[in-house]
């Protein structure tokens, strides 16, 4: 695409993430509507100017709709149900690229690729918001390549292959993965330093009274195994994990906060738009 086409892509993912974001800043939640909104815009974009022959463009975006209509609308399908969508999504997407050229095959790989690649670090809970997975696969139907604006990025981006190997939406979440960690690392050392907290765990979050924790936006990373509060080095998501810590007498305990997780991918979003990505260097 030309780098208009691609100005009015960064334009229209901009736009829904920023609202977002904030948002997810406030709440620690989205509506789905962004991500149906962005993933609706992707399926115009292909429909139009997804190249290749209408009834291929046809498939590739009635796969999308599946897609997400798997990723926003609840229900109560078994086992049997979401393997048929699976088994839909795959066809509606491989036949087309099997039967197409090379051009096509571009669009279509890398909308499949970015969504499985994302539904699988979250079934095997390397990803822990449903959001933050549902944002980067919208982003994939909106981006199947790497934008070119004027001057921008950097970094200049690889072509062909390199668009389905080096999946965009899965380098704006490795590049929002460094800035969340660099950013937390920072922020912990410098507030346990403070207050005098030291010790393995603050690097990992950070001392709250216990008294303080409900209706804080933090997961508690202690429980109480053999009678004594311990440090566990994840998010305990258990509603009575502060009573346990209650009945066992701790005042202080260690929390990691609940992070804005939008905040960071569309960071890492504008990084990868303005400098690029650092394998293509």
């Amino acid at each position: 695409m030309a780098p208009s086409a691609d100005l009015i892509k960064v334009l229209i993912v901009a736009v829904i993430m920023i609202p977002a974001c904030i948002s997810d800043w406030r709440k620690r939640e989205a509506s789905e509507m962004h991500w149906a909104l962005m993933g609706g815009a992707g399926m115009v974009l292909v429909a139009l100017y997804g190249g290749g022959e209408i009834w291929a463009r046809f498939m590739v975006v009635s796969g999308m709709a599946v897609m997400l209509f798997d990723l926003l609308v609840d229900r109560d399908g078994g086992a049997g149900e979401q393997s048929a969508i699976y088994a839909a999504i795959a066809a509606l997407f491989l036949i087309p690229a099997v039967m197409s050229d090379w051009d096509f095959r571009m669009i279509a790989i890398p909308i499949l690729a970015t969504y499985t690649v994302m539904i699988l670090l979250y079934y095997f809970g390397l990803m822990k918001g449903g959001a933050d997975v549902i944002c980067l696969i919208a982003m994939g139907m909106v981006f199947q390549h790497y934008p070119v604006l004027n001057g921008m990025p950097l970094i200049e981006p690889g072509t062909g292959i390199y668009d389905a190997v080096f999946l965009f939406p899965l380098f704006v979440l490795m590049i929002a993965l460094v800035i969340t960690a660099v950013v937390m690392l920072i922020y912990f050392f410098v507030r346990n330093l403070r207050n005098g907290d030291t010790g393995t765990a603050m690097f990992f979050g950070y001392r709250m009274d216990l008294g303080d924790v409900p209706g804080s936006m933090v997961w508690p990373i202690q429980d109480i195994i053999n009678g004594e509060p311990v440090t566990v080095w994840n998010a305990v998501d258990d509603p009575d994990v502060l009573q346990r810590l209650w009945d066992a007498g701790a005042e202080r305990i260690w929390v990691t906060p609940k992070i804005p997780f939008l905040i960071p991918i569309f960071a890492g979003f504008l990084f990868m738009v303005m400098i690029g990505n650092p394998l293509f260097i």
